[in-house]
């Protein structure tokens, strides 16, 4: 989600409350002057930030918030590591070869073996109906940790689309781990930090470090920036630990399969020779 449209609708109303308009006039300048060429009417998360920023009585706190958030860059550009979706397109390849070659092993060979050695009444015919029921467990496990990996990287890629925890369902919350939610929501904290601490909320943390900054004197936007690209960064650290724990399990599933179906197919053709 790109922040420029709200990037330049806090810096041209700051600069024409320096000027010495009144908050209304602002607004009404910016609408009338830029709504041709930017998005001057905002949406979503953007928009709620921009109201609570105005909604503050103090002009000169409204500057100085805008002033600040003008210069913020919220964006989450995290990327998922190149080297864990190569893993991942390899497993889905293994599990597509998979699914194909059994289905065809089960419909077509498999009741031919079974046939085969019930005539000599031999105990493979139970290992080879034993297939029947590891199989169908198997492709369960696969699919289910294949759409649970799917899930996992389209939450992941919309997270940098929408900063908000409070948008996601429990499901995907549970999905994305309590870590990567947590550090999400230190990320909305440190969003709104600035607000909460012209407001003197004493609660928030967040706000404290705020406040602390402004008493002595320190530049609040570019500080806190860099505590942004921090948590930013651990975010997406923590995104493709949790992608690449998931990889494992479905790889020690997608192999286990692989080992059963090799195993049933081979034991029949092995047995072949001493039933015979």
């Amino acid at each position: 989600m790109s922040w420029d449209d709200f990037h330049f609708n806090c810096r041209v109303l700051s600069c024409k409350l320096s000027d010495g308009m009144l908050l209304s006039e602002a607004q009404q300048y910016l609408i009338d002057n830029y709504q041709e060429y930017r998005q001057v009417n905002l949406v979503g998360e953007q928009q709620k930030l921009l109201e609570k920023i105005l909604a503050e009585n103090d002009s000169v706190k409204v500057h100085q918030l805008l002033v600040t958030y003008g210069s913020l860059n919220f964006s989450l550009q995290h990327r998922l590591s190149s080297k864990l979706m190569k893993i991942k397109r390899y497993l889905l390849f293994l599990f597509a070869v998979f699914i194909l070659t059994s289905t065809i092993f089960k419909v077509y060979v498999l009741p031919v073996f079974v046939d085969f050695f019930a005539k000599f009444d031999s105990d493979v015919v139970y290992n080879l109906q034993a297939f029947e029921q590891s199989w169908l467990i198997s492709t369960v496990l696969l699919v289910t940790v294949t759409v649970l990996l799917l899930y996992f990287i389209f939450l992941a890629k919309r997270l940098g689309q929408q900063l908000t925890s409070n948008a996601l369902s429990k499901v995907a919350k549970l999905a994305l781990s309590k870590k990567v939610i947590k550090e999400l929501c230190t990320i909305q904290d440190l969003m709104n930090a600035p607000i909460q601490a012209s407001l003197g909320t004493e609660h928030a943390k967040s706000a404290k470090f705020i406040q602390q900054l402004s008493k002595d004197k320190i530049d609040v936007g570019f500080e806190l920036q860099a505590l942004l690209d921090k948590h930013k960064e651990r975010l997406s650290m923590l995104i493709n630990k949790r992608m690449g724990r998931i990889l494992v399990f479905l790889s020690l599933v997608v192999f286990y399969a692989i080992y059963l179906f090799v195993s049933s197919l081979y034991a029949p053709i092995f047995a072949m020779g001493a039933v015979v």
